[in-house]
């Protein structure tokens, strides 16, 4: 029900985060069915759990969340149990996760058909990029307990109000009341094993693509609807019933709001013109936005507003991206300026001459299909003129 789903969910190429989450929590749910009375060893269901926490680290490397999440359901509910069964599934399932990391990285073609740039740290170093961490994790706690600035992609400009003190401060006042609920509540340390672990890939240590993205609190959600589902269920609430109520009236109410939210994110993923529309309004300064932005407008034939944009992609790029020049071109073109479009696309080619085939840039997942025909009708235009 909370907002910050819907980009995992409305965004065919992120079911990388519905499929960690699936495991994660299949992988678990396994294990919490384990019966230590069954008067034999359950290979099945060892296996099945060992199988989930692979196939949740092969979804995505958050995906090690799952044997830490089953090893803290045993450590906190059933140590006391004798027999094979968690240590088996504990340690092979970490053994798996280990493994497959290990090849994920030692073992990555290099270069990458579909990423081609490599990632660099926000701010452009490992120091600047823990500088900015802690901006990162407030930005996810308030977006958690208020998501109004939501957007398809987050940056610098993202965490503007979040300054490093009152980030800290946020930060430190998350962990003190994580560790209080967990002192009052020992099972509150699964959903913060839930919380936690699948941000660790996502933390910035080491470069990715995005610094911060909505998709990455897809499974951490898990384990905040967890703590929620905890606290209605607390220990100390055994005999103030008209306190648990009152609980249960606001708890109602956040998901009915939430709900609302939910439904109207939903929208800003309705097509490419309002998707990219928002996120240039959050966020002005992303060059993606603005690309997507002039894409999105040229396709729905408003070529002076796809104009501007395309100018400010250039802009922001500081002009050394192909895509954002060819895209001008097509805009150009499609306005009848031809001279100009061909002028833009002279500058597109020099300055990423891969685009003179674009056939072979769709084969590479780096354009689209009809965007490459456009282009390609207006390399041909451009070759033959005078």
């Amino acid at each position: 029900m909370h907002p910050l789903v819907t980009e995992a969910v409305c965004e065919p190429t992120y079911r990388e985060d519905l499929l960690v989450a699936f495991f994660t929590l299949g992988g678990l749910v396994l294990a919490m069915g384990h019966r230590p009375d069954a008067g034999r060893f359950e290979g099945w269901r060892a296996a099945a759990c060992v199988a989930c926490s692979l196939l949740a680290v092969g979804s995505k490397e958050s995906g090690i969340a799952a044997p830490v999440a089953i090893g803290a359901y045993w450590l906190l509910v059933r140590r006391g149990e004798r027999g094979w069964f968690w240590p088996v599934v504990i340690g092979v399932a970490k053994l798996a996760v280990l493994a497959f990391l290990a090849a994920r990285f030692l073992l990555e073609p290099a270069p990458s058909k579909i990423f081609e740039a490599k990632p660099q740290y926000p701010g452009g170093s490992l120091a600047a990029a823990l500088l900015i961490e802690p901006r990162i994790l407030a930005l996810y706690a308030q977006l958690v307990a208020l998501p109004v600035n939501q957007c398809a992609d987050y940056g610098l400009y993202s965490v503007a109000h979040l300054p490093l003190p009152v980030a800290l401060i946020v930060v430190t006042a998350v962990v003190v009341a994580t560790a209080i609920a967990i002192r009052a509540d020992p099972r509150m340390a699964i959903a913060a094993a839930l919380v936690v672990a699948p941000l660790v890939p996502v933390a910035n240590i080491v470069p990715i693509y995005r610094a911060a993205a909505d998709r990455y609190l897809y499974l951490p959600m898990a384990g905040v609807g967890l703590a929620a589902g905890l606290v209605l269920t607390a220990p100390w609430l055994a005999g103030r019933e008209r306190l648990r109520q009152r609980l249960l009236a606001g708890a109602a109410v956040a998901v009915i709001l939430l709900a609302v939210a939910c439904t109207e994110r939903q929208k800003v993923w309705a097509g490419p013109l309002a998707l990219w529309t928002d996120t240039f309004q959050k966020n002005p300064v992303a060059f993606t936005a603005a690309s997507g932005l002039a894409e999105a407008l040229r396709e729905a034939g408003r070529l002076a507003e796809a104009e501007q944009a395309a100018r400010r992609a250039i802009e922001l790029s500081d002009g050394k991206r192909g895509d954002a020049w060819a895209t001008l071109a097509l805009i150009l073109d499609g306005a009848g300026r031809s001279a100009a479009a061909f002028d833009a696309l002279d500058r597109a080619l020099e300055v990423d001459p891969r685009l003179a085939n674009p056939a072979a840039r769709v084969a590479a997942l780096a354009l689209e299909r009809s965007y490459a025909d456009d282009l390609a009708a207006l390399e041909e235009r451009r070759r033959g003129r005078p």
